[in-house]
């Protein structure tokens, strides 16, 4: 989403000083990842099997260079599980 690409650019790429990050299905599309400021907040990335594939593409080698340069974050994979009857959460009663 826009608002989450914004949530990485801002502190990745623009560097404005920020406590932390919560990107829903963001990527990084402005900035290259090997201008990182030094401080990096604490961020918390969550991607869906359902977001675009141009998210992850982007993504994981984003996450994969906070990873060799020591910086704080954390990945939140969702996978959608469906039934074919039922609710999500098991089988209606009523």
């Amino acid at each position: 989403s826009a608002g989450a690409v914004t949530s990485i650019n801002v502190p990745f790429g623009m560097k404005e000083e920020v406590a932390a990050v919560f990107s829903l299905s963001g990527a990084p599309f402005v900035f290259t990842m090997e201008n990182l400021p030094v401080n990096c907040p604490p961020t918390l990335f969550v991607l869906s099997q359902n977001d675009y594939r141009i998210v992850s593409d982007l993504l994981l080698p984003f996450l994969e260079h906070l990873r060799k340069s020591g910086k704080d974050y954390s990945l939140v994979w969702v996978i959608i599980f469906r039934q074919k009857r039922g609710s999500l959460f098991g089988t209606r009663t009523s």
